[in-house]
């Protein structure tokens, strides 16, 4: 599972980055990275103290609580019963997928 997330203060249209998750099977990594007009906005600010205002992605080792993604973005992630009920619901999604025909 591939998945990029873009990332936007409220109602703000600017963009501020993109969140990218991979999930190949069981291993998992996620990394951030800052949108270049954001980073050249005069009001600019970094989201979370690990995550430097600069160019490129930043990935974040898989802390303690087993939460792959820096502490800013983690506090949004949904918790152990919510992850299960998506990644059944995923799971239902790719059998009914492969059943038509769809995919592998």
């Amino acid at each position: 599972m591939r998945r990029a997330i873009r990332l936007h203060l409220d109602d703000d249209p600017r963009l501020i980055g993109a969140i990218r998750y991979v999930q190949p099977g069981t291993r998992e990594s996620a990394a951030f990275e800052y949108d270049a007009g954001w980073l050249a906005a005069a009001d600019r600010f970094t989201i979370d103290p690990a995550l430097q205002l600069a160019t490129g992605a930043e990935f974040h080792k898989k802390s303690r609580d087993g939460s792959v993604f820096h502490a800013a973005i983690a506090g949004a992630e949904p918790d152990g019963w919510a992850k299960r009920v998506i990644q059944r619901d995923h799971a239902k999604r790719r059998q009914q997928a492969r059943r038509a025909g769809e995919g592998a």
